[in-house]
């Protein structure tokens, strides 16, 4: 493992309900930063909003401990830097080009590829801890994702052929730890430029759901970690914050 903290507590299931909850279980006994959990399998993955990740052998189920500074940036910020570890790890390992898709996708040619998650407990005010939840399916048939929402796919079927899982979590990891502390040191600007040449969002028409409402319009950019902009279909510009998204919708997707 080439990370210094992320990932040097470990722990390797063959099948649990969702990383995510194993992880919290873990902090909740005091488990320390960077710790973090695979499982070969899930019976109750699941993704944003609580919306169903079907977690079959061969692929990468995991979910990392956070306890950021408080100066931190908010939770959905996390997700988006989990994406865009996933992507640099494939691009460097594999050469193929993926892309993240706000607010929290990895897609190849307009499929998707990988998921991030964020969870956490607060106590008061303060953050207590963030689970960082992966998700990225590689070694099965995307025959398999028959049925569920949108286009999906695998790596297998994207480059021709199985890929060694364990280098490729463990890269995951050793970018996630790298951006992760770049953020630590301030320096968002550095994340956010990353961020937008590693995206495929900009430009896209998409439909945004919120819990009264629903905005259409075009993603024009990241104004931070957890707040984009749109030009909506009147021509106005809207910022909007990803925790306030019910669901996203790309309209040329």
């Amino acid at each position: 493992m080439r990370t210094s903290k992320i990932g040097q507590s470990l722990l390797i299931l063959e099948e649990c309900t969702s990383t995510n909850d194993i992880a919290a279980q873990m902090a909740n006994s005091g488990a320390p930063h960077g710790f973090t959990v695979f499982a070969e399998k899930q019976t109750k993955g699941r993704g944003r909003r609580g919306r169903t990740w079907f977690s079959p052998e061969g692929g990468i189920w995991g979910s990392v401990v956070l306890r950021p500074p408080r100066s931190f940036e908010p939770l959905e910020g996390i997700q988006l830097i989990g994406a865009l570890a996933v992507v640099q790890a494939i691009t460097v390992l594999h050469g193929i080009k993926t892309s993240v898709r706000w607010p929290n996708d990895v897609m190849f040619n307009n499929r998707k590829v990988a998921g991030a998650l964020v969870e956490a407990r607060f106590k008061g005010n303060l953050l207590e801890y963030a689970i960082l939840g992966l998700g990225v399916n590689v070694n099965f048939p995307s025959s398999l994702l028959t049925g569920f929402a949108g286009n999906v796919t695998t790596i297998s079927d994207a480059i021709g052929h199985s890929i060694d899982r364990t280098e490729l979590a463990s890269y995951i990891l050793y970018e996630l730890e790298h951006i992760y502390e770049t953020l630590c040191a301030g320096s968002f600007s550095e994340v956010l430029q990353s961020l937008r040449q590693n995206d495929c969002s900009q430009g896209r028409k998409l439909a945004i759901e919120f819990e009264k409402e629903v905005i259409s319009g075009v993603f024009h950019d990241y104004l931070t970690l957890t707040v984009v902009q749109i030009i909506d279909d009147h021509g106005m510009r809207r910022d909007i914050e990803a925790s306030s998204a019910v669901s996203v919708a790309y309209r040329d997707a």
